[in-house]
């Protein structure tokens, strides 16, 4: 079905009480004229686990609890009134895909927050102020991976690729003790398109470009066409997925990898100045 109110988001029953949004397009026009060529349109298929381990109770149960753990910050309201375009997502599980094609099943809720210190007077009272907030919880581990309208979102570093900015990445970078980190579902993507094999949930096998590569999570060393070398930062396993420093990133792709603490960005940077992310 073609969403009414917004007729580019194509969604599609999976499963019950799963939708699978899906449209990915790329236009090619004319620098000069503005002219459009050519567009394509790309719609995948399901590539993960369709089925929540978590009820809809259970998600709004780790979405209350990652806002009262946030000192000075409260629930108001977990189920505000929305507008109809913004409801239908809250009735369902989502499998949702960025435009690199990686794919995650979450709940979403809508929420009204207040926050200590944020006042305002109207009529001459004291009251706080209530912002709207949306939380994403992952269907399968109950990780909240954005908190879109609060400072304690985990989804704040941005993402850069080849100079433009990655909207919405389904798993944002991790950043800790102020090395950053991408996860290897990424590795597995329209970027990069490496064939990844997780070998046991803190193992993976990356083939890429002719090597091999094995990575363990906690583990500096690694193996690559099965001799030892060692990473300055280890892999990280988070919420069940595995998450390379952007060091080994870079060893693998041959792409520059850096994070900017100042900007709180990373920026992925092709050899071929021509190659498209």
């Amino acid at each position: 079905m073609v969403v009414d109110v917004n007729p580019r988001l194509w969604v599609q029953a999976v499963d019950g009480d799963v939708l699978f949004e899906s449209t990915y397009a790329r236009v090619y026009a004319s620098l000069e004229t503005g002219a459009v060529h050519e567009v394509t349109i790309h719609r995948s298929e399901p590539r993960v686990h369709t089925s929540p381990l978590l009820s809809p109770e259970e998600c709004m149960e780790r979405a209350v609890a990652f806002v009262d753990a946030i000192p000075g910050v409260e629930v108001v309201d977990r189920d505000p009134e929305l507008a109809p375009w913004f409801e239908w997502q809250t009735r369902y599980y989502l499998l949702c895909e960025d435009h690199a094609g990686v794919q995650r099943l979450k709940r979403v809720f809508f929420m009204r927050i207040s926050r200590e210190g944020e006042m305002e007077i109207r009529h001459g009272v004291d009251q706080h102020r209530r912002g709207m907030v949306l939380l994403h919880i992952d269907a399968r581990t109950g990780e909240v991976f954005r908190a879109d309208g609060m400072e304690q979102d985990p989804g704040r570093t941005r993402t850069y690729l080849n100079g433009r900015e990655f909207l919405g990445p389904i798993f944002p970078p991790r950043v800790r003790d102020g090395v950053a980190h991408l996860a290897v579902n990424y590795l597995d993507s329209r970027i990069w398109r490496a064939s990844v094999h997780r070998t046991a949930p803190a193992q993976v096998t990356i083939e890429y470009n002719g090597s091999t590569w094995e990575f363990t999570a906690g583990q500096r060393q690694y193996l690559v066409d099965g001799g030892g070398a060692t990473l300055t930062s280890p892999p990280l396993l988070e919420a069940e997925v595995l998450y390379l420093p952007l060091e080994a990133v870079e060893l693998i792709t041959g792409w520059s990898a850096e994070y900017s603490q100042t900007d709180d960005a990373v920026y992925l940077n092709s050899p071929d100045p021509e190659e498209e992310a």
